[in-house]
């Protein structure tokens, strides 16, 4: 004969496991996540700030040689395409960064 737990067990013993969780994390996130946060987005922001310099000077280049008289869509475009892949692709390389950080720990 199999003896269950009343549905009160089962309900306590849920509720306190979630608490755990959620006190654990709460705990992580107060000690671990403010210094890496503040760390990671200082790095965004020179990444961010670095390609809208490189865009400007582009679309500065553009209008000196005199090949961008006005706003042509298919110049903005293209740009933009290039700011974009840039961008993932750098996201890309501190993604793979952190992850190689993070197997080195385990």
């Amino acid at each position: 004969m199999t003896t269950y737990d009343s549905i009160y067990a089962l309900a306590w013993k849920r509720t306190v496991a979630i608490l755990i969780g959620v006190l654990m994390a709460l705990v992580i996130n107060r000690l671990f996540w403010p210094y890496l946060a503040r760390k990671e987005l200082r790095k965004r922001v020179s990444i961010t700030v670095h390609h809208i310099a490189q865009f400007y000077s582009k679309v500065q280049a553009l209008m000196v040689q005199g090949h961008f008289d006005a706003p042509d869509k298919e110049h903005v475009q293209q740009l933009s395409r290039a700011v974009q892949v840039r961008t993932m692709h750098t996201w890309l390389l501190h993604a793979k960064t952190r992850l190689m950080r993070v197997a080195a720990t385990l």
